[in-house]
């Protein structure tokens, strides 16, 4: 099974699946509003075009310092134009090309943040990362989705879980656990279904034991054994 959750913020405002339907991988569960997302990608966009602007701008400036900067030293070699002046230019040239240079690493900051604000976008539309039934549903449209943090989880949107593979998880006790290997066969035995014997294989042993009191002082150690069942 998977536990789905948001990984933006905000109000759903399209369900597109209810509790016990079954989904196909890459179906779309939800949506959350877009609006801010959207609107700070349309912010980078324009950003990014007034400062291609400023880049045009700045180059022709360059352009114009650079010709400066070559008319002063040919009058500078004829003996028309001082030393001081020919300095001048020169650092000109310098600070424009300078500015050409600052336009273009703005340009490539500003198409970074758009790179991230549309990934952003992309994540306001919620799909089936596999094929399922959707077993829980905790939401409905108009409810706020809430992303997670380092010590709080988010909110688990809905669950889908695989029921074409069932799975049993046993605890086998310490002195068992020894003779149990992957891929052994299996029997189980079920409750509510008591004329019923269900077959499979381990698939998985657990290497961390349950510790569990039974009294003042004793301890039971077990381990959780996964077995796959056949055919269910």
């Amino acid at each position: 099974k998977v536990d789905v959750s948001a990984n933006a913020m905000g109000t759903i405002v399209h369900l597109a699946v209810a509790e016990g339907q079954r989904v196909a991988a890459g179906d779309l569960l939800m949506e959350i509003d877009p609006s801010e997302y959207s609107a700070a990608v349309q912010a980078l966009e324009a950003s990014i075009n007034s400062a291609r602007a400023d880049l045009r701008l700045a180059e022709a400036s360059l352009d114009k310092a650079q010709q400066d900067l070559a008319r002063s030293d040919e009058l500078f070699q004829e003996g028309l134009a001082s030393e001081e002046s020919v300095t001048a230019a020169r650092t000109n040239a310098r600070v424009e090309r300078a500015r050409v240079e600052a336009a273009r690493h703005r340009i490539e900051q500003y198409r970074a943040n758009l790179a991230k604000a549309s990934h952003d976008l992309t994540k306001v539309t919620i799909t089936a990362p596999m094929a399922g039934v959707v077993t829980r549903l905790n939401v409905e449209e108009g409810e706020n989705a809430i992303m997670g943090t380092l010590n709080n989880p988010g909110t688990v949107l809905l669950v889908i879980a695989d029921l074409g593979t069932m799975e049993a998880w046993v605890e086998v006790d310490e002195t068992e656990v020894v003779k149990v290997v992957h891929g052994q066969a299996a029997k189980v035995e079920i409750d509510a279904f008591p004329d019923l014997e269900f077959t499979g294989k381990v698939t998985e042993i657990g290497n961390s034991p349950l510790r569990v009191r039974t009294g003042a002082s004793r301890e039971a150690v077990d381990f959780e054994v996964k077995i796959t069942l056949d055919g269910t």
